[in-house]
C-alpha cells in the first residue's frame, strides 16, 4: 500500500479506537496528534532525497552553502536569509543531504500539528485533510515555503488578540524562509471586516474582474520574481475545479455560521477570512497555476474550517453523513489530484537507506 494512504488509514483507525473507548475530546486529540504527528514526522525525516520534486533545486544549493564560508553567506545566495542560515547550520553537523531534510521535517510537521491541536474540533478529520489535501506532501518538496506557511499560521492567535507587533514578527520570521509569507499581513486589517455574504460576493467579483483585466501582467511579474526557479512550469487556465471547491466549502460555512456561539465567533472568523481570501486569490491562479502556491497560506484554513463547520451541525444523522462524505472525498482527491499527477514528486516513496 502507498505509504501516504497507509498513514491516512492509521489515523482513521486511531479515530475509531478513541470513539469506541469513549475518550474525551482532550484525550482524543492527545492520542491522534501524538500518534499521527509521530508517524508523519517519521515519513518526512526518513525519506530519501528522491522524494520531493523541488529537491533538485534545493539539494545542490545546500552543498554550495555547506562549502561556502560564513563571510558574505547571505549576499551570495538568492534565497531568503532564514533558509540560507538553516542550510549553513545543518551543514555544521553534516554535509549529507539527509540532514537538511531531517531539519525541515522537524520544523514543519510539529508546527502544523500545533496549529491543528489549538484550533480543530475534530482532530482525526484535520489530520486527514492535512495529508489528503496536499498540505503535508507539500512539506516534502516545497521546503522554503512549507516552513514559511507552518510559521505564519501559528501566528493567528495574535490577530485575535490584536497583538500586531507579535503577528508582524511571526510573519517576518516566515518571510525569512519565503518572501511570499508577507502576503499574510493582509489578514490583520481584513480581520476587522464583518463576515457576511456581501463581503464574500465583493471579494469574488473584485478578484474575477482583476483576473480578467490586469491580473495576467501583474502575476507574470510576481511569478518571475518569486518563482524564477520554476520558469517554464507556468500554466494558464487551470484551477477551475479548486475554485468551485473553495467557493462551495466557504458558502457552506457561511450557511452554518449562525450556529457558532457568539463568544467563539472571533476565533472562527479568522478562518472565514482565510477561506474567502483563498477563493478570491484562486481566481488569479487561473492565469498562472504557480500562483496556487501563494494561495496555500490561506487555503490551509481548510484543515480547521471544515471540521469546525461540521461540528456545528446538530442532528447526529446529517453530521455522520458529512463525516463519511469528507472521508470519501479526501481519499478520492488525494489519489486523483495529489498522487495521480505526482506534481510534487512524492511517489514512489523510498527511505534514505534504500
Amino acid at each position: 500500500m502507498n505509504i501516504y494512504l497507509f498513514n491516512i488509514l492509521l489515523i482513521l483507525i486511531y479515530g475509531i479506537y478513541c470513539r469506541i473507548l469513549r475518550f474525551s475530546v482532550r484525550k482524543t486529540g492527545m492520542v491522534l496528534y501524538s500518534l499521527g504527528g509521530l508517524q508523519l514526522l517519521l515519513v518526512s525525516v526518513l525519506r530519501s532525497t528522491e522524494v520531493g520534486g523541488d529537491l533538485k533545486n534545493y539539494l545542490p544549493t545546500f552543498q554550495n552553502i555547506a562549502n561556502h564560508s560564513w563571510n558574505g553567506l547571505i549576499q551570495d545566495f538568492g534565497f531568503e536569509p532564514g533558509y540560507v542560515l538553516l542550510n549553513k547550520i545543518c551543514s555544521v553537523f553534516s554535509d549529507d543531504d539527509f540532514i537538511l531534510l531531517f531539519a525541515c521535517g522537524i520544523i514543519c510537521v510539529p508546527l502544523y500539528i500545533n496549529f491543528l491541536r489549538h484550533n480543530s474540533r475534530i482532530p482525526y478529520l484535520s489530520l486527514l485533510l492535512f495529508i489528503g489535501m496536499g498540505f503535508y506532501t507539500s512539506t516534502l518538496s516545497m521546503l522554503r515555503q512549507a516552513i514559511a506557511i507552518a510559521i505564519v499560521i501559528n501566528g493567528l492567535p495574535y490577530i485575535e488578540k490584536r497583538q500586531f507587533g507579535r503577528f508582524l514578527c511571526t510573519v517576518l520570521l516566515g518571510a525569512s524562509f519565503h518572501f511570499t509569507a508577507l502576503i499574510f499581513l493582509i489578514l490583520y486589517p481584513i480581520s476587522r471586516i464583518k463576515i457576511g455574504w456581501g463581503y464574500f460576493a465583493i471579494v469574488l467579483s473584485g478578484a474575477a474582474l482583476l483576473s480578467l483585466t490586469i491580473g495576467r501582467s501583474v502575476l507574470a511579474f510576481m511569478i518571475n520574481r518569486l518563482y524564477s526557479l520554476y520558469e517554464g512550469n507556468e500554466v494558464r487556465g487551470e484551477g477551475y475545479t479548486m475554485l468551485f471547491f473553495l467557493i462551495a466549502v466557504t458558502a457552506f460555512g457561511l450557511f452554518v455560521r449562525s450556529r457558532i456561539p457568539l463568544n467563539e465567533r472571533k476565533q472562527q472568523d479568522i478562518f472565514y477570512h482565510m477561506m474567502i481570501l483563498a477563493c478570491g486569490l484562486q481566481f488569479l491562479s487561473l492565469q498562472f497555476s504557480l500562483f496556487a502556491r501563494i494561495i496555500l497560506y490561506f487555503s490551509s484554513a481548510l484543515m480547521v474550517f471544515v471540521p469546525n463547520t461540521i461540528s456545528m451541525i446538530k442532528p447526529a444523522g446529517p453530521k455522520a453523513v458529512m463525516h463519511l462524505v469528507w472521508i470519501g472525498f479526501i481519499f478520492f482527491y488525494f489519489t486523483t489530484a495529489i498522487i495521480g499527477p505526482n506534481s510534487s514528486g512524492i511517489v514512489p516513496y523510498t527511505f534514505f537507506w534504500e
